[in-house]
């Protein structure tokens, strides 16, 4: 996570200053959906685990319907699309996720 952190336009999400979790995802923000699209294009083939976890805010999952209120959540809706995730694995190796930051780092120098 602190390696990411160093890379300019990305926010990591984290645990409050006071708190410590078990991140079984590591989730960031990129500046915006495009962005997020690019670096998603290029790291699917890759099967290093970066995915999107969340598609959608709340509402707009259809079975949800019944008790999440049908109304608009601006930042849920935000969050959804600026979103990615990578995984936390033990199996992933320092030189594949090293790749992963290498490919954010290049799509970040380009905003």
């Amino acid at each position: 996570m602190e390696h990411l952190k160093k890379i300019t336009n990305i926010t990591v999400i984290t645990d409050g200053a006071n708190d410590k979790g078990t991140w079984a995802f590591i989730m960031i923000l990129l500046p915006s959906k495009t962005i997020r699209d690019t670096v998603l294009q290029q790291l699917w083939p890759s099967n290093l685990g970066v995915i999107r976890l969340f598609i959608h805010a709340l509402p707009n999952y259809t079975y949800l319907s019944q008790i999440v209120p049908q109304i608009s959540m601006p930042n849920a809706e935000d969050f959804a699309e600026r979103m990615l995730t990578i995984t936390n694995s033990l199996w992933l190796q320092d030189a594949e996720f090293n790749s992963i930051c290498q490919t954010l780092q290049a799509n970040m120098i380009k905003c």
